[in-house]
């Protein structure tokens, strides 16, 4: 399949400016930080969300949090509607200390977030959860493809995230695929090493 069947020139153009914005990080066991970013896409579409919005967005919700030199007005001026520009900023971790204490942090806004998202702008706010679900079903996939310790990290995180951003009829199907790999015992994930 080339470039225009598989990317609308709005999703590459989001493709392309993270590929620029992640060229100094790697992903997993040394690949391109786009893979993962393919991955979160690929799964919007699979599960029926793969607008042209939540396809950016997938390309770009790491770009705020990982690189320091872009923010919302790089975002903006780059051509990105409001709508992607809040994806990004939603998924963006807070700040903190360590891990947990980031985690805590950005699972409270987020609650907050869907608080205050109801009637005619919902949309958005599911929008927002289904990228970053997508997201985090990309990571647990990468981490038992590569027998990685960080399927460990997920799981210990699975309730907090799950009450974080859990509510009953958006993206249920995701939400089982979730289930079912947060579930998974360490010693009995595929190919691990014992």
């Amino acid at each position: 399949m080339n470039k225009v069947q598989k990317y609308p020139d709005a999703v590459w153009h989001a493709r392309m400016f993270a590929v620029k914005a992640h060229s100094h990080q790697k992903y997993g066991t040394n690949r391109p930080y786009v893979v993962h970013l393919d991955e979160v896409d690929s799964i919007l579409i699979t599960y029926g969300y793969g607008s042209i919005e939540n396809r950016q967005a997938a390309y770009l919700h790491d770009v705020l949090e990982d690189v320091v030199s872009l923010g919302v007005t790089d975002m903006r001026e780059a051509g990105f509607s409001e709508h992607v520009v809040y994806i990004a900023e939603f998924c963006e971790d807070d700040a903190g200390p360590n891990r947990r204490t980031r985690k805590q942090n950005t699972y409270m806004r987020m609650r907050y977030e869907m608080s205050k998202h109801r009637g005619d702008d919902a949309h958005v706010i599911w929008d927002a959860v289904r990228v970053k679900l997508a997201d985090r079903l990309g990571n647990l996939r990468a981490s038992i493809r590569d027998n990685s310790s960080l399927l460990g990290m997920y799981i210990k995180e699975r309730e907090a995230f799950r009450d974080a951003l859990y509510q009953p009829g958006t993206a249920d199907r995701m939400w089982d695929e979730y289930d079912a790999l947060t579930g998974i015992e360490l010693t009995a994930a595929p190919n691990r090493k014992k």
